[in-house]
């Protein structure tokens, strides 16, 4: 009986203890405004992992994302960090594919592989998963773009826009 005792306020201590996906998103703006971005992100993975069905864990994975895409951890290189830039806006483009970030994210993710990482190969199937997945969207036209002149030198670039005017 004691166990059973110690077990069910355990478990009234840990419910009771837990923050709401609300408070966890609001302590992690906080840190960004205190410039403490890894303990920003911790916040939001937090968020994503104890309230995966919360409207805010694809705001958290994209705020995750922008923290790697602005290359604010400074215990990495700028590589690493669009990298995982590049893992997070993946993630939330396939864990939440409706979500209003998603499109975005999953564009960012392909320019950030073409035009930072110099990863053509990766950036062609990122942007031909963005026209499979989202055909009807605003973005389609930029993607086509994206994909038409993948890997073309600037100076190439400027030649064949000016050619075909």
């Amino acid at each position: 009986m004691r166990n059973i005792i110690i077990i069910l306020f355990s478990v009234f201590i840990i419910a009771c203890s837990s923050e709401s996906d609300a408070e966890i998103f609001s302590k992690a703006v906080e840190l960004v405004k205190k410039n403490d971005y890894q303990g920003a992100i911790n916040k939001y993975k937090k968020l994503v992992d104890e309230h995966s069905d919360s409207k805010l864990a694809p705001k958290a994975l994209y705020e995750i994302a922008k923290i790697y895409h602005m290359d604010l951890i400074k215990e990495i290189d700028n590589k690493e960090s669009l990298n995982y830039a590049v893992r997070y806006y993946k993630k939330l483009s396939s864990e939440y594919p409706e979500a209003k970030e998603s499109q975005k994210a999953l564009f960012v993710a392909g320019y950030l592989e073409a035009n930072e990482l110099n990863d053509t190969s990766a950036a062609r199937k990122t942007y031909e998963e963005f026209l499979k997945r989202y055909p009807g969207s605003e973005m389609v036209t930029s993607v086509k773009l994206e994909l038409e002149y993948l890997g073309m030198a600037p100076d190439k670039l400027l030649e064949q826009r000016l050619n075909n005017r």
